[in-house]
């Protein structure tokens, strides 16, 4: 075997090796391009690992109208369809959600295929399931936003 000093003693050796090195700068430039493009068009943000942090916020109501502040307990599942009839299954499912105390609803949907801007259907209800309760639950499209 070879070590790297002794290849400047062949002339075409030593040319070799600079133009492999230089091909897989090359290739290894062109390959970390296109797989960050590919990344940042599939939803991830870095390494295929990571996921691009995305969600899908909304403020729950009362049968009144008033926005359900600090409600607990509630589960949600979040579809990558925008209409029911299309829905498969969720992409999303959480459950132990809470309101805050403007009654906002805030999903972390990063596991989602879509993008900010893209139209996902959420549905939401009380864990109990109780619809004697005060809001017992929501459906319909969302708009999926950067977190």
């Amino acid at each position: 075997m070879l070590g790297v000093g002794s290849l400047a003693q062949y002339p075409l050796g030593a040319e070799a090796l600079a133009t492999t090195q230089s091909a897989v700068a090359a290739v290894s430039a062109a390959v970390s391009v296109a797989g960050v493009q590919s990344a940042i068009l599939s939803g991830y943000v870095g390494s295929a690992s990571s996921v691009m942090p995305k969600r899908v916020r909304l403020i729950l109501r009362t049968l009144g109208g008033q926005p359900a502040a600090n409600l607990a307990g509630l589960s949600v599942a979040f579809f990558d369809q925008p209409e029911v009839i299309l829905l498969q299954a969720p992409s999303v499912v959480v459950t132990g959600v809470a309101t805050d105390a403007g009654g906002m609803l805030d999903i972390d949907v990063g596991a989602s295929t879509l993008s900010p801007g893209e139209i996902g259907y959420l549905v939401e209800g009380n864990a109990s399931g109780d619809p004697s309760q005060d809001h017992s639950g929501w459906h319909g499209p969302v708009t999926v936003e950067a977190a």
